[in-house]
């Protein structure tokens, strides 16, 4: 069937800029997904779309590389789409844990887990409830996930803590953005950014972040302190989520060239 010109998601932790951008020190090895086959940003992975003619077509592709200093990444990619409507975003995983002989990838891939979940069901209500706008009082539907997943996740008294940038895309185009910590998104129309969140640090290298409660150890931020945004999206606009390896890394201008290449 026929469908309107997609709109183009680029979410995750990624290829490192040491990768592609050799004068440049990595920090760290970060989250992407992403939708180029240029230096900055990988190819396509996978393809989302909705299944209704008038609503918007969704690409989405990622891409996630450890640091090469790590046998494996503490960051997640979230990918979920149900009922036309697509959750996407980037878990950054604390990996100070790792000092105190904590897995430090277990904690976000635990609420990655639980993410998808509770954004299944919700999805699956808001379809039954609505075709064009979130049923009424639903303001920040995904807050309300993430403080379901979270709260799920308190319960198994999982040491460790993460970072949390999700977006999620409804059928009458306007995303959702969330951002507690020091990942970011970033949207970009016509080869123009258009809007980006604002990176959440409690002091140098500390970033707010959901943690289980352990005493010192712990972290007392909760999803009530993040952002919150509503953007309208027109046809063919990209999205960049991605973990603070990306944004500490590379220039502005150099993943905004990579997109206007690509789109």
């Amino acid at each position: 069937g026929t469908h309107p010109a997609p709109l183009n998601a680029i979410t995750g932790e990624g290829v490192g800029a040491h990768q592609t951008h050799g004068a440049h020190s990595p920090h760290k090895g970060h989250a992407s997904v992403a939708s180029s086959r240029s230096s900055c940003l990988p190819a396509f992975t996978k393809m989302f779309s909705s299944k209704r003619a008038n609503q918007a077509a969704l690409l989405t592709g990622s891409c996630c590389a450890s640091h090469p200093d790590k046998s494996r990444s503490e960051d997640v990619l979230v990918i979920s789409t149900c009922c036309g409507m697509t959750l996407m975003g980037v878990l950054d995983g604390v990996g100070e844990w790792t000092e105190r002989g904590v897995d430090a990838s277990l904690y976000p891939r635990k609420l990655e887990n639980f993410l998808k979940d509770e954004f299944t069901s919700w999805a699956q209500v808001y379809a039954r409830k609505s075709d064009v706008v979130p049923p009424k009082g639903d303001t920040q539907p995904l807050r309300d996930i993430l403080v379901r997943a979270h709260r799920r996740l308190q319960k198994l008294e999982l040491r460790g803590s993460t970072t949390a940038c999700l977006a999620m895309l409804l059928p009458n185009r306007q995303l959702h953005v969330l951002n507690l910590g020091d990942s970011g998104l970033r949207v970009v129309r016509d080869g123009v950014q258009i809007f980006e969140t604002e990176s959440q640090r409690v002091s140098f290298n500390a970033p707010k972040q959901l943690g289980y409660d352990v005493g010192e150890e712990g972290s007392y931020d909760s999803p009530q302190d993040s952002s919150y945004n509503v953007i309208t999206l027109q046809s063919r606009d990209a999205i960049l989520i991605a973990s603070d390896g990306l944004w500490d890394n590379v220039w502005d201008k150099e993943w905004q060239e990579d997109i206007v290449k690509v789109f």
